[in-house]
């Protein structure tokens, strides 16, 4: 297909069929008008979210978003969508700022599940009985809040051992997702969009899962601590608005402060968070 036939065949302002009634009552949350896929466009290119992201001390992340930008723009499909994407390391490697990074770059909506805890499971399959009670699982709950259909959702707390199958199987299979039938709803909802981070600590939980179920992204201690400083002084500078507010070096000083005292690793959003109320504290920089 050349350009121009690609760009003839582009779906513009793109929206979701995500709910189909398939009992006598259903309840649709509204779903049934649609649901927003959003974040296509220039975004998709080259120059789009690879380089925004501000991601360079984890290349590999930065090549599998690369890579499903390339995918979407072969297919015609004006929105960002990478399916499943485990990313696999050790703890406070940084994997949920790579995904806070990434929905900061494509203006995403980003919800997150703890699934190390009972309530965190409970909440990705929701209640198993029908009726006024029910509660749908986490993910058709974060599509009908946002009315977004390819929203981020951050499984953090994938220990060894987890069966990911058993915990969110039928809304990432590959063949159901499109049509996963909610006995909850009584309806097919379509969650085949939702971009899934799946933050593991190790390889078992991801060797468990069926071939071509998912994309394997592993970090690693970043080769130049100083790619990771530019990717804080980011994340702060978005959080905070503090770009105009704040000289460079003294981002640089206080994000360079916090590193050395991460100790025994500070997660990369506790430093933010840390981050944030130093900056807010020291106030316009003359």
């Amino acid at each position: 297909m050349t350009s121009p036939d690609r760009e003839a065949a582009r779906v513009r302002d793109p929206i979701l069929l995500f709910a189909q009634p398939v009992a006598e009552d259903p309840t649709t949350l509204g779903l049934e008008r649609g649901a927003a896929l959003l974040a296509g466009g220039e975004a998709l290119l080259p120059s789009g979210l690879p380089m925004t992201i501000a991601m360079e001390h984890q290349p590999d992340f930065v090549r599998a978003v690369a890579h499903a930008c390339r995918e979407q723009v072969l297919r015609g499909r004006d929105w960002y969508s990478h399916g499943v994407m485990a990313l696999v390391g050790s703890k406070n490697a940084g994997r949920g700022h790579a995904a806070r990074r990434l929905a900061a770059a494509t203006g995403l909506p980003l919800f997150v599940v703890d699934a190390s805890t009972p309530a965190g499971r409970a909440q990705l399959k929701g209640t198993a009985a029908p009726g006024c009670t029910a509660l749908p699982p986490f993910p058709v709950l974060a599509v009908a809040a946002s009315r977004c259909g390819n929203p981020i959702i951050l499984i953090e707390g994938v220990r060894q051992g987890t069966d990911l199958v058993d915990l969110i199987g039928p809304l990432i299979d590959p063949d159901r997702a499109s049509r996963y039938e909610s006995a909850h709803l009584g309806c097919a909802l379509d969650v085949g969009e939702i971009n899934w981070i799946i933050q593991v600590d190790g390889d078992e939980g991801v060797n468990r899962l069926p071939s071509g179920w998912a994309s394997v992204v592993r970090f690693h201690p970043p080769a130049d601590n100083r790619l990771e400083l530019l990717s804080l002084i980011g994340a702060v500078s978005d959080e905070l608005d503090a770009a105009g507010a704040l000289e460079r070096q003294t981002l640089v000083t206080v994000v360079e402060a916090a590193l050395a005292g991460r100790g025994g690793g500070a997660p990369i959003s506790e430093l933010v968070d840390r981050l944030g109320l130093t900056l807010g504290a020291k106030g316009p920089v003359a």
